[in-house]
């Protein structure tokens, strides 16, 4: 499977649909997450080799670029969401296959980019708040 096809959409109304577009995806940085540990190991152990136990998950963060648009209300919603006090949005991706990635997130990162010759940019980035939800079609 490619990932041209691949939409994302935020939520408007606290999750219960995402409707709200953003169009003109050029990249989408998917969230790789990670696991902190904590050392468990003591003075009296028979190893020299220190020992470690599992400890919280990281979901990750998302990067996501646009071709700039003023308009696009995925765009406009993504920065309404980094100037608010919370930062939160609720989005979906939806692959090719239709599979989808439902998650909580803050908003952590805004920017353009105007290259010389190439499209104007729009970029944000998403910390992913909590346990995202991965379903099949």
């Amino acid at each position: 499977m490619i990932g041209a096809t691949t939409k994302h959409a935020l939520s408007g109304d606290d999750g219960v649909s995402y409707a709200v577009d953003t169009v003109k995806i050029k990249e989408l940085g998917f969230p790789e997450m990670t696991r902190d540990t904590s050392e468990d190991s003591y003075l009296d152990s028979a190893e020299i080799y220190k020992e470690f136990v599992a400890g919280m998950i990281d979901a990750g963060e998302m990067s996501l670029t646009f071709k700039w648009d003023i308009a696009d209300a995925g765009q406009v919603a993504l920065m309404a969401a980094f100037d608010a006090a919370d930062g939160s949005v609720k989005g979906q991706i939806t692959f090719p296959d239709l599979t989808t990635y439902t998650y909580v997130g803050v908003v952590t990162g805004a920017g353009k980019e105007v290259p010389k010759n190439e499209t104007i940019t729009q970029s944000f980035k998403i910390k992913i708040s909590g346990k995202p939800v991965e379903a099949a079609a």
